[in-house]
């Protein structure tokens, strides 16, 4: 790698840190995705001691809500042993770990500092990742501006700035997976004792902070030993077992020091996923498990409105499985405006050429070492079986819960790990001896970036991050304020269907600490209710209903209805278009009797082709609605 290429690589490296401090800095506290979840997943084992034995049913992570206590305790012991050195209060234990006053606690004592913690690990993510990058050009295994394409491609991946100055175990997942490709890399290529052992002390990691980190491991582990194989064939077993048994009795202190760190987290594991297992009867137990809830308090249930066959279900889990695994999106409504049809054919076709990329190199690999060869699929490897296993998991959780898990950052370590894999199919052309060939493995792996570069680099600014700078400018009381001095009176509005938007409607609209009245109005259909304050219709003859929302990333519209009190009949319907910036909107009805409620529906226009394929469907977000009685409508 040249001057010039390290000097454009550190710089990609430190933009991506100062964006992910400016992110952190600029979301207000509770504001990141979950994060009062895993803050209080950590007080509740600070609670009880820093124990692998902690009581999972002992905590619960907002007010009476179990979420976020399936993962391994890495990331949540970190933080834990932080709050000992802080001295946090744990005064928190007696308003459940919610409201404002949670809330308002949260902010003076723990959720800065803590944040803290979480840019430190992206701190060591991109330490992980340059120390990988330069490994991967120095055993001539990629060039080093395909390095630094590969580097620009993976550090802005739109989910995991947004995670990374968080409170999230996620960012324990970036700071790991790098460490693991590169020991798993020199395992193969340079196997020592000291080499294994941090490989080992890595994938041990890995398994205490995400299960699905862990898939990564499988691949590395699995060519390791086949290595092994390839490397002393056709010598027989003895002459490994001399190998290893020679690099043991060379082994110095620092041996003795990894060997050590790798033997006090396996305990660890071992410990916890033992006192999990004999709980709960599996590593990995389900909310269910861990709680017993009824289905009418098991809020991660959606009924399902309609019976569907076995092939549109099955095309659902397959197709969900994909794109959660080539997910450069976290959480759905993140963005304004997300592509994300288009990216999944770009990544996937991606992937597929360079499996082609492969193949070529193994139809004139000539005298080219098999080792490097093989090393591109063991990292094209990582994003198909954690496909399938993630196809595995849905299957079950479709059947237990009704839903799919579609979220993009439970791909943490997997999509990065196939990024730089298609690097390296591409590089093992480069490398060939062969002039056609070095033309080809060039040509592709500056076609792929082309491709590949509006997916992860174009969506920087998320409409979730928008609405925090939105909610941290004060704006939802301005607007409460001029409404109010325009005479409008707020209505109070709840779900009302379906029965999987009236429990995550009502938690939306419940939970949020800078502004209540917040619905993500998903599915289509989705509909709240509010009753109107008693009109004097002898006095007036109109009603000014203002609706205050967002539309989603496609042309979104709000179905506003007047009703009588109780529900039966609607004298009056307007359809509401919104627009994609946070704005309100408002119509005139004539008023029919003096007892009026109003209904607010999501009604999806019939999308084009090219709408349905070029723009995700985030939903459209309500944030509150007001009603002023008029003389009569203009």
């Amino acid at each position: 790698m040249t001057f010039f290429q390290k000097g454009l690589l550190g710089a990609i490296l430190l933009f991506s840190a100062l964006l992910v401090d400016i992110y952190s800095a600029m979301t207000p506290v509770g504001k990141s995705p979950d994060e009062r979840h895993h803050f209080a997943y950590a007080y509740g084992i600070y609670e009880q001691g820093l124990t692998p034995f902690f009581d999972r049913k002992a905590i619960l992570t907002d007010g009476k809500d179990p979420n976020h206590l399936r993962h391994p305790p890495g990331y949540y012991f970190i933080l834990a042993s932080a709050m000992a050195l802080l001295d946090i209060d744990k005064d928190f234990s007696g308003n459940g770990l919610s409201s404002t006053q949670y809330s308002g606690s949260l902010k003076n004592a723990a959720i800065q500092p803590l944040r803290a913690i979480s840019l430190a690990l992206y701190a060591v993510h991109l330490l992980g990742l340059y120390l990988l990058v330069n490994y991967l050009v120095r055993r001539k295994l990629v060039s080093g501006w395909a390095a630094v394409a590969a580097t620009a491609l993976v550090v802005f991946i739109p989910s995991r700035m947004h995670l990374a100055g968080a409170v999230n175990n996620d960012t324990l997942a970036m700071a790991v997976w790098p460490f693991l490709a590169l020991y798993g890399t020199k395992t193969l290529l340079e196997p020592s004792l000291a080499t294994l052992l941090k490989f080992a002390i890595a994938a041990t990691v890995a398994a205490l902070t995400k299960l699905t980190l862990a898939i990564v491991v499988l691949p590395f582990a699995g060519a390791i030993m086949l290595f092994q194989l390839l490397r002393f064939d056709p010598l027989g077993f003895q002459p490994q077992l001399r190998f290893w048994w020679y690099e043991i009795r060379r082994s110095r202190l620092r041996e003795a020091g990894l060997f050590a760190v790798f033997a006090v987290l396996f305990v660890f594991a071992a410990a916890y996923y033992g006192n999990t297992y004999a709980k709960f009867g599996s590593v990995n137990p389900t909310y269910t498990q861990i709680y017993n809830l009824p289905d009418e308090d098991n809020k991660f249930r959606v009924e399902r409105t309609k019976e569907r066959s076995w092939g549109a279900i099955a095309e659902d889990v397959v197709v969900s499985s994909w794109r959660t695994t080539t997910g450069a999106f976290g959480h759905e409504h993140l963005y304004v405006d997300a592509n994300v049809t288009t990216e999944l054919v770009l990544v996937t076709l991606a992937f597929l050429l360079a499996l082609g990329a492969v193949v070529l190199s193994w139809i004139y690999r000539k005298n080219s070492d098999l080792r490097r060869l093989l090393i591109p699929l063991v990292y094209l490897a990582v994003p198909p079986l954690f496909w399938l296993i993630w196809i595995n998991w849905n299957v079950g959780n479709y059947a237990l819960n009704g839903r799919l898990g579609t979220q993009g950052r439970y791909t943490i370590g997997a999509l990065e790990v196939g990024i730089l894999g298609v690097f390296l199919a591409w590089g093992a052309l480069q490398a060939s001896g062969v002039g056609r060939l070095r033309l080809i493995g060039t040509v592709g792996a500056s076609a792929v970036f082309i491709m590949l570069a509006p997916v992860f680099i174009k969506p920087l600014f998320y409409a979730r991050m928008n609405e925090h700078l939105y909610f941290a400018a004060n704006m939802p009381s301005l607007v409460a304020k001029n409404l109010a001095s325009d005479g409008f009176s707020k209505i109070t509005l709840k779900a009302a269907e379906p029965s999987g938007f009236v429990k995550t409607g009502y938690m939306e609209s419940s939970r949020r600490t800078l502004h209540k009245d917040y619905f993500i109005l998903s599915p289509n259909q989705a509909r709240v209710i509010g009753a109107v304050p008693k009109i004097d219709t002898a006095k007036f003859k109109g009603l000014e209903v203002a609706v205050w929302a967002r539309a989603g990333s496609r042309p979104s519209e709000l179905q506003l209805s007047l009703r009588d009190i109780a529900g039966t009949t609607e004298p009056a319907s307007e359809v509401l278009k919104l627009s994609g910036h946070i704005s309100v909107t408002s119509h005139c009805f004539s008023i029919p009797q003096p007892e009026l409620a109003i209904s607010i529906r999501r009604v999806d226009p019939d999308y084009s082709l090219l709408t349905r394929l070029f723009k995700n469907d985030n939903p459209p977000i309500l944030l509150g609605a007001y009603a002023k009685p008029v003389a009569e409508c203009k």
